[in-house]
């Protein structure tokens, strides 16, 4: 059996073709389960790629919340401009983190619904 990376970096239409051939292989030897557990291995591998993309997302925009953060107040600290600053960090604070973290929520709550995994437990 080829190891996961071989499959990551294929395309999907040839990755597709490789596993029906592979089930076709399998199935000529009388065996009808192999058949179905390759149909669903390569099922739980495609909803793995989808939950890595969404988290991986979802860091990004984390990422980019603090880098706004930082891009926003740090000239205004290095300024002296307090009101400003003052306000920024209200705005820039808890909304916009209480904001991202609904977002975050939505992203990973509708990728391990899709994958028809139980939704990730709240706290």
């Amino acid at each position: 059996m080829p190891n996961s990376s071989s499959l990551v970096a294929a395309p999907p239409a040839q990755t597709a073709r490789t596993l029906s051939a592979r089930a076709a292989k399998r199935s000529s030897s009388g065996s009808s389960y192999s058949t179905v557990f390759t149909a669903s291995a390569s099922r739980s591998h495609w909803s793995l790629i989808a939950k890595r993309r969404v988290l991986t997302v979802a860091t990004w925009l984390w990422v980019g919340v603090f880098a706004l953060r930082l891009a926003v107040q740090a000239p205004l600290y290095f300024t002296q401009q307090t009101e400003l600053l003052a306000a920024m960090k209200l705005l820039m604070g808890v909304p916009l983190y209480a904001a991202m973290l609904w977002v975050t929520w939505l992203l990973v709550t509708s990728v391990y619904r899709r994958a028809g995994e139980p939704p990730p437990p709240s706290t």
